[in-house]
């Protein structure tokens, strides 16, 4: 069955779809003086960025009223990252030809030397608005990136535990 015009869409609000396609064109505005690809599924738009700032692209998101479900990172290797390293990004251990993953450690020890990261940070945002999500891709080789904590302050302990997780940095700056 299939609703009329004016009832209400997702999230109760009623959907307007000249309003729906003048706030993808605002988002997508701001953010084409950065690099990007768009992908479009379905109510899915991925957007891939490189070295571009996330604080920017947060505020554009937020401006056109988009709220931010979540954020997710990981490092994925760079073009001549080590043969040894595991999918899954953890060291294997290599003793006289075996290749075996190293043992976990006990809860409260504290490793004794930490590996230093490798490969390029990938960062993952999903925002929301209206029956669309966004997914936007950055990728730094620096691992450095901006904090959206100050747009989006849920986002504070999302990016403390990436932070933590991948050996990154989040950059914060005063609006």
């Amino acid at each position: 069955m299939q609703e009329p015009n004016d009832a209400p869409g997702f999230g109760g609000h009623r959907q307007d779809h000249a309003t729906a396609d003048d706030d993808e064109q605002q988002i997508e505005s701001q953010l084409a003086r950065f690099a990007f690809v768009r992908e479009e599924w379905g109510r899915e738009v991925r957007l891939h960025f490189r070295e571009a700032p996330a604080p920017q692209i947060a505020a554009a998101f937020r401006e056109a009223g988009a709220a931010l479900i979540s954020i997710i990172g990981e490092r994925v290797p760079t073009a001549g990252a080590d043969p040894d390293m595991a999918p899954s990004g953890k060291a294997l251990v290599v003793s006289a030809g075996e290749h075996r993953p190293r043992r976990s450690r006990k809860v409260g020890r504290r490793p004794a030397q930490t590996a230093p990261a490798e490969g390029e940070v990938l960062l993952r945002y999903f925002f929301a608005l209206r029956e669309t999500v966004y997914t936007v891709s950055l990728t730094s080789s620096s691992g450095i990136g901006g904090s959206v904590a100050g747009i989006y302050p849920a986002a504070h302990l999302l990016e403390r535990e990436l932070q933590t997780r991948l050996a990154m940095v989040f950059t914060r700056t005063e609006c």
